[in-house]
């Protein structure tokens, strides 16, 4: 509390990678830039008002759910007993909505992978978040930085900046150059903002209707369950182990601790989630324990910050929440799931590996058969579809 809150402007620093600090990238980064830079307020503010304000996320639950629908359509196409890897899936899923809401069209083919010119986009930002990850002797031994690039990661991560830029500078400028702005996606705010196509590339940086009753946003409040599951899961896997390092930008007190402007303030998310003098049977999937409680992931509660707490919280939180209820909660209802013949429950790996995120080391494959077949299924409420 003392760190993300009391003292929390102070300690709100970046302590950015030599890596990333390369051109047309870390100068717009709403991830590494100093809170207190002007350019980062204004680009955070226009995410939040524009992009994930309450009123943006509920005028834009539609496009949510038809991405949704689209997503089980295709699951519902695979042949009976096929293995299919949702990781792939679910972020095709969540590039659409993305893409709808910035450029008003889609990111991903299911049957064909990334579109057109962003074929490579996934790969560059994966390569991107690798590098910034990398253990740099850069940072330790700061000397470095002024005259040489030991290990090659900011050349690596330029020419990963500037195939990704490449990637948006074309839609950028056919959008400025047609002077329509009738869609009012994000990308039509961003312009007219007056916002520079380094900063628009540095934003963007940052990733058949069934017949059947489909669940709708507007039904996962009667879904306490499923999101107690979500929250349990964020707690055992948080999305970091290590929330990105903040900095001291000026010398202060902490604890009756003197912290030296400039240190480096590591806010260890595993810890503090698996504290057994905070959580009982800290180890053990228990969703129950969030039912009937206010705890949520909006850093208010310093028992629980998978998405972080204070000015540095995740800008993405609100959007992050909706999908993915609605995602999980559409799965859970329309398929009933198992895993591939053979494979047992004790034998999956369960093995994190981070990058700038927590991610399964080995992708989860799993058999999924369609629960819908009737129509007189789509008259039920969802809760009792979903739970029984």
């Amino acid at each position: 509390m003392e760190v993300l809150k009391h003292q929390d402007r102070i300690l709100s620093g970046r302590c950015p990678p030599h890596s990333v600090e390369v051109p047309g990238y870390f100068e717009h980064s709403l991830v590494f830039k100093d809170s207190n830079d002007e350019t980062w307020k204004k680009l955070r503010k226009l995410w939040k008002m524009e992009l994930f304000s309450t009123k943006n996320m509920d005028s834009l639950a539609c496009i949510r759910e038809e991405k949704v629908r689209e997503l089980v359509g295709f699951i519902r196409g695979k042949q009976l007993g096929e293995v299919v890897e949702l990781k792939e899936m679910l972020l095709g899923c969540v590039m659409n909505m993305l893409g709808c809401v910035m450029f008003s069209q889609d990111l991903y083919e299911y049957d064909e992978g990334i579109k057109g010119g962003l074929l490579m986009m996934k790969d560059f930002v994966r390569e991107l978040m690798t590098l910034a990850n990398t253990p740099n002797l850069s940072d330790y031994y700061t000397f470095f930085r002024a005259f040489v690039d030991m290990q090659g990661l900011r050349r690596r991560t330029s020419e990963c900046v500037k195939k990704l830029n490449e990637s948006w500078e074309s839609k950028v400028e056919e959008r400025r150059a047609t002077g329509d702005h009738s869609r009012n996606d994000f990308l039509d705010v961003l312009i007219l903002a007056n916002i520079t196509n380094p900063q628009i590339d540095a934003l963007f940086l940052n990733k058949d209707a069934l017949r059947k009753r489909e669940v709708k946003e507007s039904d996962l409040k009667n879904l306490p369950y499923l999101h107690a599951c979500i929250k349990e899961t964020f707690r055992l896997h948080s999305p970091v182990t290590l929330l990105i390092p903040h900095r001291a930008t000026e010398t202060c007190q902490v604890m009756n601790y003197t912290i030296p402007k400039d240190s480096q303030i590591l806010i260890n998310t595993y810890a503090i989630q698996r504290d057994p003098e905070v959580w009982e049977d800290p180890s053990s999937f228990r969703p129950e324990r969030f039912m009937n409680s206010s705890m949520d992931y909006q850093g208010n509660d310093f028992r629980y910050i998978p998405f972080g707490a204070g000015r540095r919280i995740c800008p993405a939180l609100s959007f992050a929440s909706k999908v993915t209820r609605l995602v999980l909660a559409s799965l859970v209802h329309n398929f009933e799931w198992s895993l591939p013949e053979g494979t047992k429950p004790a034998e999956l790996d369960m093995e994190d590996i981070f990058v700038l995120v927590l991610d399964k080391a080995v992708p989860l494959k799993v058999v999924p058969k369609a629960r819908l077949q009737t129509d007189e299924v789509s008259k039920a409420p969802i809760c009792t579809l979903i739970f029984g």
